[in-house]
């Protein structure tokens, strides 16, 4: 008979409760690795969805300081004049806390299947993907559930006689238009290093935006580069330590012999990179406290502070702030709370949201352009990455500054920050955009006009 042991009772307590509080705390999700080449029979990528805009019940509309007010950037060291960065179209509704279900509902309804952009998905907390729960980016070093998708691919494969089933069944295969399967630009694999069954899986998903033949280059390789997120190294192997703590990222480290492309790399301070991307991660268990709490308010300033946090890093490594007077490509909207939103009785809580954003871009893009203007520079980078934040969900668009006339953005990522199971992928989206947007102005910087030093001593 096994004599009691005080401490293999302990110890079991401790691997169980204790060690599960503390990954709970932490914020670490402990699962199996997978091997990093799968067959996933579902595709994995998938393209933003595009909302239809009903632009019968669209009336010309200009925002009153109330709901539409452009501030400058807070916590900046350098002058506001000097970057010109970070335009902010702040839309907080005085309300109460949250959010009501009806409004919620107005943002949930479509299937975004069409055009640039439709409003809004669902605003409110849901933790499910409309593509099943168990799909999602393939992410190098992560786990990956793939029951939901097995039983869809189960059911694709039943050879039943039913007319019913057979006629739904076709309604849900996308139309596959041969203009949009094959791309343009073939070298993605040439710079990363994609496997070429992710690839295989992103040309057949990218038939589900339509349009997307005709986008610009710049704006489609953004598309895929986010789309394929986690399918790619993104960090040098030298941040392994300073992420040590964060398992799943294991798998986007790049070998040391690699010469493939490599998005997330200092240039002057590998503490303060790697500590930018740290609170990226560690940004949906303070989301996911403050709607514990209540806050759900609070939320979209907390996801405002952090994109401006981590862009203002990105920048200042590579000495463009504090460096350079420019104009930033990184524009943010913001709707903390649409409890008391003035929605008009011939439009939704979505089309009103969309509407005031799109007000704010044109703005923007006004500001824009009057902003190279007058500094003298006549290049500069041509696309806007707009980061829309509706309470915990968060929208990228690409703004095309180049067209007479402001049109509907592209969608790029849309993105639910208070989902658990994906942090890392929402976190990586965010990043990937801001480093997509400084490349641009890093394109440009021969053009830029330099800082004026200031002297210390006004007697010298």
């Amino acid at each position: 008979m096994p004599s009691f042991s005080p401490y293999h009772l302990s110890a079991q307590f401790a691997r169980s409760a204790v060690g599960h509080l503390n990954r709970v705390l932490t914020g670490r999700v402990f699962k199996p690795a997978s091997p990093r080449h799968r067959r996933i029979e579902s595709p994995t990528i998938h393209s933003p969805q595009r909302q239809p805009v009903d632009s019968n019940t669209i009336e010309p509309h200009t925002p009153t300081d109330e709901h539409l007010a452009i501030k400058q950037e807070d916590g900046d060291d350098s002058p506001a004049a000097v970057h010109g960065t970070h335009l902010d179209d702040n839309m907080d509704m005085e309300s109460d806390d949250g959010l009501d279900q009806d409004a919620s509902d107005d943002f949930g309804r479509s299937s975004g299947q069409d055009g640039r952009d439709e409003p809004i998905q669902s605003i409110e907390d849901y933790d499910e993907n409309p593509f099943g729960t168990g799909v999602s980016p393939s992410l190098r070093g992560g786990s990956h559930n793939q029951k939901n998708a097995d039983v869809a691919e189960e059911d694709r494969n039943d050879n039943s006689d039913d007319d019913d089933h057979d006629n739904n069944e076709h309604e849900l295969k996308p139309r596959i238009d041969m203009d949009d399967y094959y791309e343009s630009e073939d070298n993605f694999d040439d710079e990363y290093d994609v496997d070429s069954e992710d690839l295989t899986g992103y040309r057949v998903e990218r038939t589900r935006v339509k349009g997307i033949a005709t986008w610009p280059q710049e704006v489609a390789r953004a598309h895929k580069t986010l789309a394929l997120r986690g399918a790619y190294s993104l960090m040098p192997s030298t941040w392994n330590w300073d992420l040590i703590d964060h398992p799943f990222v294991e798998g986007l480290f790049a070998p040391a012999d690699s010469e493939k492309k490599i998005l997330f790399q200092e240039q002057s301070n590998r503490s303060r990179a790697t500590r930018a991307l740290r609170n990226l991660f560690e940004l949906h268990i303070r989301i996911c406290a403050y709607r514990q709490d209540g806050l759900h308010d609070k939320i979209a300033d907390l996801i405002e502070k952090e994109i401006r946090a981590y862009n203002f890093s990105v920048e200042k490594d590579v000495k463009l702030r504090g460096y350079y007077d420019y104009v930033s490509p990184i524009f943010i909207i913001k709707f903390s709370n649409l409890k008391r939103a003035p929605v008009g009785e011939r439009e939704t809580l979505g089309q009103w949201v969309h509407r005031q954003a799109m007000q704010a871009c044109h703005a923007r893009v006004e500001q824009y352009h009057a902003g190279w203007a007058e500094r003298e520079v006549a290049s500069y980078p041509r696309f806007i990455y707009t980061f829309v934040i509706i309470q915990q969900t968060v929208l990228i668009w690409a703004i095309d500054t180049d067209l007479d006339e402001v049109q509907e953005p592209y969608v790029l990522a849309s993105l639910d920050m208070s989902k658990r199971t994906a942090w890392l992928e929402t976190s990586l989206a965010i990043a990937i955009a801001i480093h997509l947007a400084k490349d641009s102005l890093c394109a440009h910087r021969s053009g830029l006009p330099l800082v004026e030093e200031q002297d210390d001593d006004p007697d010298a």
